[in-house]
């Protein structure tokens, strides 16, 4: 009895660890205008209040966003003046916020050893998420607005260097493109994905 305890046990255990690393995430994003960036050259600066384009963590955060725009045969050039477009990144995390609720679970009762469990019923939760926001802004030397996206993803994770790779996953097909959109993936396929597509 105490085996099938210790399995029952393990197996709960099993699943509560799949559920952690499989993580679902939803993106959503709205974009606008219509652009083919192929042989561009872009440079890409900060919007983003309080850090500048030479800040180390800006940096990071291009490093992604420019590959966005790699893949559409565009090229990342480190001088504002050889460039022909400009990239204006904007990253910001709103929270945490805070949002309660109950839900239902079918009730179950277990007898071991002559005592019985019950599981199951109405369930309390309280969840805390932060708003990650990414905003890029395309405009050409002359100063013509090309392309924009908004995109938003809630969540548990206040690590935006660890969430951006993600968001950027999400939009990966969209970059030129007018469209809104709410894509869903779990973390492990998205950061996969993004780094080896």
């Amino acid at each position: 009895m105490k085996r099938n305890l210790f399995i029952t046990l393990l197996l709960i255990s099993s699943l509560l660890c799949q559920a952690q690393q499989y993580t679902n995430w939803i993106v959503e994003y709205q974009a606008s205008g219509n652009y083919n960036f192929v042989g561009d050259r872009f440079f890409i600066k900060s919007q983003t209040p309080n850090m500048s384009s030479d800040d180390v963590q800006f940096k990071n955060y291009a490093s992604f966003v420019a590959k966005l725009f790699n893949n559409k045969s565009a090229t990342r050039v480190y001088s504002e003046s050889e460039a022909n477009v400009i990239i204006y990144l904007y990253c910001s995390i709103s929270g945490p916020h805070q949002e309660s609720g109950v839900y239902y679970t079918p009730q179950v009762s277990i007898p071991v050893n002559g005592v019985i469990f019950n599981y199951g019923g109405p369930r309390t939760y309280t969840n805390l998420y932060y708003c990650r926001d990414l905003v890029i802004n395309v405009y050409d030397k002359s100063g013509q607005n090309k392309w924009k996206i908004n995109v938003r993803s809630v969540g548990g994770s206040n690590d935006y260097s660890y969430v951006l790779p993600l968001m950027c996953y999400a939009i990966r097909n969209q970059i030129g493109y007018s469209g809104s959109d709410k894509v869903t993936f779990t973390d492990y396929d998205g950061a996969r994905k993004f780094f080896d597509y």
